[in-house]
């Protein structure tokens, strides 16, 4: 599912789609965003928050330590909680 060829794969896809490429867009996000990443990240390394958090105004990036491309199950009660918190905050409605 996340080998070199399904990479490869969807970067051809990509180029030949009609539309420009995902992170090219991510300027006209205009809601507040939250990225989460698992810090020991294999398929998608930490380096690769950069770009959207750089790019999409009002992100923010919460890193889970000891964790990896799952948050959401690896630590379940710490993604809960911090998802919870950014949706409850007034500028997240």
């Amino acid at each position: 599912m996340y080998g070199k060829a399904a990479f490869a794969q969807m970067m051809a896809m990509m180029r030949k789609a009609d539309m420009p490429m995902p992170w090219a867009q991510m300027h006209k996000v205009r809601c507040p965003t939250m990225l989460t990443w698992g810090r020991d990240d294999r398929v998608s390394p930490l380096d690769m928050a950069l770009i959207p958090m750089r790019t999409i105004p009002n992100a923010e990036l919460h890193v889970f330590p000891n964790c990896g491309h799952w948050a959401m199950i690896e630590a379940k009660a710490a993604f809960e909680s911090v998802v919870l918190a950014f949706l409850r905050r007034g500028d997240a409605t």
